[in-house]
């Protein structure tokens, strides 16, 4: 593809001076800004240690392609990894509704439910996928108000 050639081409450079040359592309290879070129550069933001920066890249992508499930997996992870649990809490619940049985989805919708107090909406994720925790660490809503989550 001609943005992949373009990065080679030029060699290692900055993320953000090749995103750039990426957008300035003719517009006969505008379709090479597809959900896959831009989940690939989500991908490279958020391996060098920078999930906010991969962001707006996954929410173009999701804008691209509404039912892509990688792309509203890699917003949730992102807000995850930046602690912002209601924005993640979303992502996962569209990554969810677009892959109903994608495992590490569930899970990361599980976990911001636990983040944001709503052990219940935790407990019937993961029994979605078929876990269920053993008697003695089940614990109810009023246990949870009282452990102060």
């Amino acid at each position: 593809p001609a943005w992949l050639t373009l990065h080679q081409r030029r060699g290692a450079e900055p993320l953000g001076a090749f995103a750039h040359d990426v957008s300035r592309l003719p517009a006969a290879l505008h379709h090479e800004r597809s959900a896959c070129a831009l989940l690939g550069l989500a991908a490279a933001e958020k391996t060098a240690g920078r999930p906010r920066e991969a962001i707006p890249y996954l929410m173009e992508a999701s804008g691209l392609e509404p039912e892509n499930a990688e792309a509203w997996f890699g917003i949730g992870d992102a807000y995850r990894q930046l602690s912002d649990w209601p924005n993640a809490y979303g992502a996962f619940s569209l990554c969810v509704k677009a892959s109903p049985r994608n495992a590490p989805a569930i899970v990361g919708l599980a976990e911001c439910a636990l983040n944001l107090g709503r052990v219940d909406d935790a407990l019937a994720a993961l029994e979605e996928l078929g876990w269920t925790l053993p008697a003695e660490f089940r614990f109810s809503r009023e246990d949870a108000h009282e452990r102060g989550a």
